[in-house]
């Protein structure tokens, strides 16, 4: 019952700073908008219109169509609403809180699931995602879910726990391809989990191998029927020409990422723009592999240590805001620090959350490291495995573009290991007796 409680009032603490935060949102045209946000509500408008996510004639856009197609099954059923999108994405929110809290439970115990529903119930980046029209919410879930059934094959050894992991990281791809090429990483630890005989280990990676496939075929098949291509996505070939190239040459050269992203584009939407740029890449590749290397690897820190309260800024002020990056500040080290965290707002309150976040940030991280100790005692070799597997590729593939906002694809998994180590803290233990 005290857990029920505590799971319910990270709940209600939840929808009510969702209530507050969505309040505080200026009324502007871009409002819940990012970056990526502008080409999902176009798609998803069509659809409320038309029914389909692309126009006549028109080429498949180069992200999956999971996203804007469920934002324009909201439309056409509500019409044009953006709240009625973000009370869909609260509600993703919760489900993540519920969650979160059976997901602990797998690896420590209630106190320690309760913890972490507190944890995520106050999680900047679960409360500013669920406000904007992005894909991060959902994703979050899915991979979530994914990971739950997982930690449920590798404990059961079920044939059906690691079919439905597989169908719902397939379906996760349709939203965001991120875990496109995971399996690879994935299908060896498939084949080992349990002591079980041979036949019934690939009998586990064929159901988990049909079940990731599936959604992806049915949306390729649908792609090739209604417009004439057999597609699933181009995103890792967009995101390493004009997302990871610019970074590289923006260091060679000491010049701006946007002005070398801004040059790249002009020549990617040209005839034979791809192979242009992937030729370019491998002839810089060949001349400087560890600038290709340190920039990948510093995009990656930048998703680990990134504060969502940048995102929070982008905001209340609006997708076209700039030097928000802490790269960008001037300065003494800790002149930099606290530029990223309070510059970019004018709102007091903003300012606090971003600092207080960078405080936790700090304390979360040991918090974790005393996590993963505790998993480490306990000789849970498999799970620990693939939890590491799962934070290793999915911090990784940030590489192209590192930022807070990526770290949604694994923040459940720092929040799990930081409840587990604040478990570790306040855990009640037994009185060793004195002998007389």
């Amino acid at each position: 019952m005290r857990s029920i409680g505590v799971v319910l009032c990270s709940v209600i603490a939840y929808l009510g700073l969702s209530w507050v935060l969505f309040m505080q949102v200026p009324a502007i045209v871009d409002a819940h908008l990012d970056i990526d946000s502008k080409a999902y509500v176009k798609r998803a408008e069509l659809f409320a219109k038309t029914s389909d996510l692309v126009g006549h004639k028109e080429q498949l856009p180069y992200y999956p169509l999971g996203y804007p197609f469920f934002i324009g099954l909201l439309f056409k059923l509500f019409g044009s609403s953006k709240p009625v999108v973000i009370c869909a994405q609260v509600l993703f929110g919760l489900c993540s809180i519920v969650g979160i809290f059976f997901l602990t439970q797998l690896f420590f115990d209630s106190l320690a699931a309760c913890i972490a529903s507190v944890f995520m119930g106050l999680n900047v980046g679960y409360l500013v995602f669920a406000q904007f029209m992005l894909s991060e919410i959902i994703l979050s879930l899915l991979l979530l879910l994914f990971f739950f059934q997982m930690m449920r094959f590798i404990t059961d050894y079920d044939v059906y726990d690691v079919a439905l992991a597989g169908l719902v990281l397939g379906f996760s791809v349709l939203f965001k391809p991120a875990a496109l090429y995971y399996p690879l990483l994935l299908i060896p630890l498939v084949l080992c989990v349990g002591q079980i005989a041979w036949v019934k280990r690939f009998k586990n990676v064929g159901a988990f191998i049909f079940a990731f496939l599936l959604p992806l075929c049915s949306y390729m098949t649908y792609n090739k029927v209604a417009h004439g291509q057999f597609y699933l996505t181009a995103m890792t070939e967009v995101n390493a020409q004009l997302w990871f190239f610019p970074h590289v040459l923006a260091c060679k050269n000491s010049s701006d990422v946007e002005v070398e992203r801004a040059k790249l584009t002009a020549v990617f939407n040209k005839p034979e723009g791809s192979k242009k740029i992937a030729h370019m890449m491998k002839q810089e590749f060949a001349k400087k592999p560890l600038l290709f290397v340190g920039v990948w690897f510093k995009n990656v820190m930048k998703t680990w240590v990134g504060l969502f309260s940048s995102n929070l800024k982008v905001l209340m002020h609006g997708p076209g805001r700039k030097g928000l990056s802490f790269f960008k500040q001037q300065g003494f080290l800790l002149q930099r620090f606290w530029m990223y965290m309070t510059g970019g707002t004018k709102h007091t309150w903003v300012q606090v959350i971003a600092v207080s976040e960078m405080v936790w940030s700090v304390v979360r991280y040991f918090l974790c490291l005393s996590g993963l100790c505790v998993l480490l005692r306990q000789r849970r070799w498999m799970m620990l495995v693939f939890l590491l597997s799962y934070l290793f590729y999915f911090s990784m593939i940030t590489g192209h573009d590192g930022c807070a906002r990526f770290r949604m694809m694994f923040e459940f998994v720092l929040i799990l290991l930081a409840a587990g180590g604040a478990y570790e803290l306040i855990r009640p233990r037994k009185r060793k007796r004195r002998l007389v």
